[in-house]
C-alpha cells in the first residue's frame, strides 16, 4: 500500500498514531503541524492535555468522599444506644467504582485532541488542493478506493485550513463542458466528493485540459490526479499542464486491479464468442463471463483465462439455439462496470430461416437437392427449418429460402408476398425452371428478368467461364474473400434498368449481374442469378458461398426487426450507469439515429443501453466504441506516481473515543442504580432482641 508522499519535512516525527486539531482555527494557526509527545504519539492541540491533571484530582476527589449514610427512623431508638449494627456504612468508595468514572473523564479528554490512527503528511504548499478525478467508465471497477482518497484529502485540506478545487474529467450527464469546481470549502468539496459517480463514458481529457487553460483562480499548490490508469492522447499534456501549476502526484490503479474490457460478440457466426481486453499484461488471470437472459436470471458461465503476458483472451458459450435467443446480457462476473457489460439484441440471436420444400423430393439424391447445399451452408449458424410454405410462415422466421425447385403456387406467392412486405427476407436462386417460364411473377423478384438463361463458356462468351468480381464497398458481401476457383456456367440476366448497378450486390468480372435485391415494403428481395446447387456453377461448393449466405441472414431485420433507415430514431428506452445498472435516461440523453449506432458514438447525448421499443429494440454497447486500452504512458519527471492506498487509512478516532466515554458513564449509572436497589430492598435478617434492663436501672 502507497499513500500520497510528504514533501517539505514536518516541525517533528510522528508515529502510527496521532492526534489531529480539535478545530479548523486551531489548524490553521498551526499549519496542521504536530508536536511529539514520544516516538509513538503526538497531537495538533498541545494545550488540551492540560486536562490530564484534572482526571488524577476526579481520582482523588472521588476517593476521599464517603458514600451518603443511610438514615433510618426508628421509634425505640432510647433503646438502642447500646445496640452495633451488623451492616457497616464504608468510609470511601470502593476502588473498582470510580474506575469508569475515570476512564470516561480520560475519554472525553482524548476526543477533544481529535485523535487520527495513519496520519499522512502535509499536502505541500499552503495554497488551494487541486483533486483531478478521472470518473469515466474504467474507474468503476476500483470506485471506492477513490472515494475513500478523495474523502481523506479533502480531510486533510480541511485541517491545513485550505480550500478545495475538484475537476471531474468525464462530462456531465447534462452534455455540459468539463470544468473545474472551486475553490470550495471543505464542506462543499465533500459534498461533491459523495455525490459523484463514475459515468458510463471515457474521460474528456482534452475537455479538461481546455477548462485549466481557461482558469482563472488561484492557482492550486497540491495536485493529486485520480486516474484511471489508462493512457491517451491527452494523458501527457494534461500531466504537464497541472505540472506548471504546482506539485502533482499521479494515483492509479495496481496491475491486478486495472479496468477490463468486454467486447460484443460476433453477429451471425452462430456461436457466441466474447473477447476481453485488460491493459496490464504481467499475470495470469481468470475472468468469468456470465450470461443471463431478460429477467436477470443466469443461463450460462464461461471462463476467459489470460495467458502471462497478453492483453486479450476469449470465451465461448456453447449453448442450443432455443436458450441462445434468451440471452439479453454478459457480464465479468464480479465486475460492476458498463465496458465490463454487454446488452444483445436481435442481431445475436441465431435467426430463423426456413427452407421451402422442393416440389419433388430427392432425399434419396442430396446432391441433386438443392435444399441439402442450403442446408450445409447455414446450419450452424441459423435455427433452420425445412416444410411446406404455409407450415413455415405460421413461424417467426428472419430468412425464407426459395430454390428454382420449390413448390410455391399463386396462392403461397400472395403469402409470401405479404410476408415480405411486413420485413422479411426473401432469398431466391435462379434456375432452369425460373429461366424457361414465360410469364414472371415479377413481384417476388428484385429485377425484371430477360426470358432463358446465359450460358457463359461457349463461343458466345469467347470460351471464358464466368469470374466474380471483387465485391462493391456498399454490398453486405463486403470483405468476404473471393475462392479462386469459383466459376459461373449459366445465370439469369435481369432487363436493363437504371437502376440495375444500385441494386447489384455481386457481380462477375464481365459486368453482369450475380446478386441483386431490392426493398419491398419494410422487406426485401434477394436473387442470386444461379443456381443453389453445382448445376450452373461451382459456388455452392466454396467458403464464399457460406460467408455470402450468411451476409444475407446478417442483413436481415430478424424476427424484432433492425435500425437501417436514417430518416427513423428510436427514442432512449432504458440505460445503464457508470456501474453497468440499468436506470432512466440521464437529462442529456437523445434519440438514437442508424448513424450514431453504426459509429458507436457513446457520450452523455447516447449512453449505452437500449433504444427504441419492445418491437424494434437495439443494443447500444460501450465497448463496442473503444478499440484498445494501454497503460498510463510516460509523466513528466516532476510528477509522482503512486498506486491507490487500500489498505491502511487515515481514521478519525473521535468518534470512538466520545462513544467510549457515554459507555462508561452509562456503566457506572448502571452500577450506582444498582446499589440503590439493593440498599431499598427488604431486610430479612432476623431482628435482634433488646437487652434486659439491669437490676436496679
Amino acid at each position: 500500500m502507497d499513500h500520497i508522499p510528504s514533501q517539505p519535512p514536518v516541525k517533528s516525527s510522528r508515529g502510527p498514531f496521532t492526534l489531529a486539531a480539535g478545530t479548523a482555527a486551531a489548524a490553521a494557526a498551526t499549519n496542521a503541524q504536530a508536536y511529539a509527545l514520544g516516538p509513538v504519539a503526538g497531537t495538533f492541540a498541545p494545550w488540551m492535555l492540560l486536562a490530564v491533571p484534572a482526571v488524577v484530582g476526579l481520582w482523588w476527589l472521588m476517593k476521599s468522599i464517603p458514600l451518603k449514610p443511610i438514615r433510618q427512623a426508628f421509634p425505640g431508638i432510647s433503646l438502642l444506644f447500646k445496640l452495633e449494627s451488623e451492616e457497616k456504612t464504608p468510609k470511601r468508595i470502593p476502588w473498582w467504582q470510580y474506575i469508569p468514572i475515570t476512564l470516561a473523564s480520560a475519554a472525553l479528554v482524548g476526543a477533544l485532541t481529535r485523535p487520527e490512527l495513519n496520519p499522512q503528511a502535509p499536502l505541500p504548499g499552503s495554497g488551494p488542493v487541486m483533486l483531478v478525478v478521472d470518473n469515466g467508465w474504467a474507474a468503476a471497477r476500483q470506485w471506492q478506493a477513490r472515494h475513500d482518497q478523495m474523502q481523506q484529502l479533502i480531510n486533510r485540506a480541511e485541517r491545513e485550513g485550505r480550500p478545495v478545487m475538484i475537476l471531474p474529467t468525464a462530462a456531465p450527464d447534462d452534455g455540459s463542458p468539463v470544468k473545474v469546481q472551486g475553490p470550495l470549502s471543505p464542506a462543499e468539496a465533500r459534498q461533491i466528493a459523495l455525490q459523484m459517480k463514475p459515468l458510463p463514458w471515457p474521460a474528456d481529457r482534452e475537455g479538461a485540459l481546455e477548462s485549466l487553460t481557461a482558469l482563472q483562480a488561484d492557482k492550486p499548490s497540491a495536485i493529486v490526479w485520480l486516474s484511471n490508469g489508462l493512457n491517451d492522447k491527452a494523458a501527457r499534456p494534461l500531466s504537464e499542464k497541472l505540472a506548471s501549476m504546482g506539485q502533482v502526484t499521479i494515483l492509479e490503479d495496481a496491475p491486478a486491479d486495472s479496468a477490463r474490457l468486454l467486447l460484443p460478440p460476433e453477429t451471425g457466426t452462430g456461436k457466441m464468442t466474447v473477447t476481453v481486453k485488460r491493459s496490464h499484461t504481467g499475470t495470469q488471470d481468470d475472468v468469468q463471463i456470465v450470461a443471463v437472459d431478460e429477467s436477470g436470471k443466469p443461463i450460462d458461465q464461461a471462463t476467459a483465462t489470460f495467458k502471462p503476458g497478453a492483453s486479450e483472451t476469449q470465451a465461448s458459450f456453447n449453448l442450443p439455439p432455443e436458450i441462445s435467443n434468451e440471452l439479453a446480457r454478459l457480464s465479468i462476473a464480479g465486475e460492476p462496470s458498463a465496458a465490463a457489460t454487454v446488452l444483445l439484441d436481435e442481431r445475436w440471436r441465431r435467426r430463423p430461416v426456413g427452407v421451402i420444400a422442393n416440389a419433388q423430393n430427392n432425399a434419396a439424391q442430396p446432391l441433386l437437392n438443392e435444399s441439402d447445399y442450403i442446408d450445409q451452408a447455414l446450419n450452424p449458424y441459423v435455427d433452420l427449418h425445412q416444410g411446406p410454405v404455409d407450415e413455415l410462415l405460421k413461424r417467426k422466421l428472419a430468412v425464407l429460402v426459395m430454390t428454382d425447385a420449390a413448390a410455391v403456387g399463386k396462392a403461397q406467392s400472395l403469402k409470401i408476398d405479404q410476408w415480405v412486405q411486413e420485413g422479411g427476407t426473401l432469398l431466391r436462386f435462379a434456375g432452369q425452371r425460373l429461366a424457361a417460364q414465360e410469364t414472371l411473377d415479377q413481384s417476388l423478384l428484385p429485377l425484371k428478368l430477360r426470358q432463358g438463361a446465359r450460358t457463359l463458356g461457349g463461343n458466345v462468351s469467347g470460351g471464358k467461364e464466368g469470374k466474380l468480381a471483387p465485391f462493391p464497398s456498399t454490398s453486405p458481401f463486403a470483405g468476404i474473400p473471393l475462392a479462386s476457383h469459383i466459376t459461373i456456367k449459366q445465370e439469369v440476366l435481369p432487363q436493363p434498368g437504371a437502376d440495375n448497378d444500385e441494386n447489384t450486390w455481386a457481380r462477375l468480372q464481365d459486368g453482369t449481374p450475380l446478386v441483386t435485391a431490392r426493398k419491398h415494403g419494410k422487406g426485401q428481395i434477394v436473387l442470386f442469378h444461379t443456381t443453389a446447387d453445382p448445376a450452373w456453377s461451382n459456388l455452392s461448393l466454396s467458403g464464399t458461398f457460406v460467408d455470402m449466405m450468411r451476409a444475407v441472414v446478417a442483413s436481415s431485420q430478424g424476427v424484432a426487426g433492425k435500425l437501417e433507415n436514417t430518416d427513423i430514431s428510436l427514442p432512449p428506452l432504458k440505460t445503464l450507469d457508470g456501474f453497468g445498472r440499468f436506470g432512466a435516461p440521464g437529462a442529456g440523453a437523445r434519440p438514437l439515429t442508424a448513424e450514431a449506432l453504426a459509429q458507436n458514438q457513446i457520450g452523455p447525448q447516447h449512453p449505452p443501453g437500449y433504444y427504441g421499443n419492445e418491437s424494434l429494440r437495439q443494443a447500444l454497447n460501450l465497448s463496442a466504441s473503444i478499440t484498445t486500452i494501454q497503460p498510463l504512458g510516460a509523466m513528466p519527471d516532476s510528477v509522482l506516481r503512486k498506486t491507490y492506498a487500500i489498505g491502511q487509512k487515515e481514521r478519525d478516532l473521535t468518534g470512538a473515543l466520545l462513544g467510549g466515554a457515554l459507555g462508561f458513564l452509562l456503566l457506572d449509572l448502571l452500577i450506582v442504580l444498582y446499589q440503590r436497589r439493593s440498599h431499598k430492598g427488604p431486610d430479612k435478617t432476623p431482628a435482634r432482641k433488646a437487652p434486659k434492663p439491669e437490676a436496679g436501672s
